[in-house]
């Protein structure tokens, strides 16, 4: 056995010290530009803690705060958190719900449920770090790993998407085939080097297989 799923060894780490090791990212997951959104005429201004934008739901988002959890029958657990109106910026109380449940093939299911009483916006997510090699045993670059998706969205310098929707074909996101992590990380591709690298999963159309 070994541990895959990066994190910390204490609640105060994960409070005050991690880079969303494991957590739910929210209440927005990624970046909002400039931190300012608008519902039915009125602007909402939130946090800039990733300048020049706001990211993963603020300075104090949903992995800042400890959720309530609850045993379900079964190899499941249930996570409860009430967002107040105003919370970070964001307009509306919204009380979450997220479900995690380990299946009988060893497959990871998380389900994610949220109702406001205003209208407002929302995207949640689980924002792990996995090592399958296990904790402590190096880098991940000689992972395996396709993606089905066959187009990107490229962002602009400050990783904002820019509306064009790119094919992935002959460029390093193209995973639609496996490959290693590290094979083409270091080619010299404007997106990469924006990203330091690859953070553009989440803008890929498709899923992690």
């Amino acid at each position: 056995p070994a541990n895959v799923v990066l994190g910390s060894d204490s609640v105060d780490g994960y409070l005050h010290r991690s880079p969303h090791f494991g957590a739910i990212a929210g209440r927005y997951a990624n970046r909002i530009a400039r931190g300012r959104f608008a519902i039915d005429g009125i602007e909402y201004q939130l946090d800039i803690n990733a300048p020049p934008n706001a990211l993963h739901g603020g300075r104090h988002g949903f992995d800042k705060v400890v959720w309530q959890a609850e045993a379900l029958d079964g190899e499941a657990l249930i996570l409860r958190y009430l967002s107040p109106d105003g919370d970070e910026g964001f307009p509306g109380n919204l009380a979450v719900e997220v479900t995690y449940r380990l299946g009988a093939g060893n497959d990871l299911r998380i389900d994610y449920a949220a109702a406001t009483d205003k209208p407002t916006i929302v995207n949640l997510t689980n924002h792990s770090y996995f090592n399958l090699a296990g904790e402590g045993s190096g880098d991940v670059l000689d992972h395996m790993v396709s993606i089905a998706a066959d187009h990107f969205t490229p962002t602009d310098a400050t990783q904002i998407p820019t509306g064009e929707i790119r094919s992935v074909a002959e460029t390093p996101f193209d995973f639609t085939q496996p490959r290693a992590i590290g094979e083409r990380i270091r080619i010299a591709d404007e997106q990469l080097l924006l990203a330091h690298g690859y953070d553009r999963v989440i803008n890929l159309t498709g899923g992690i297989a």
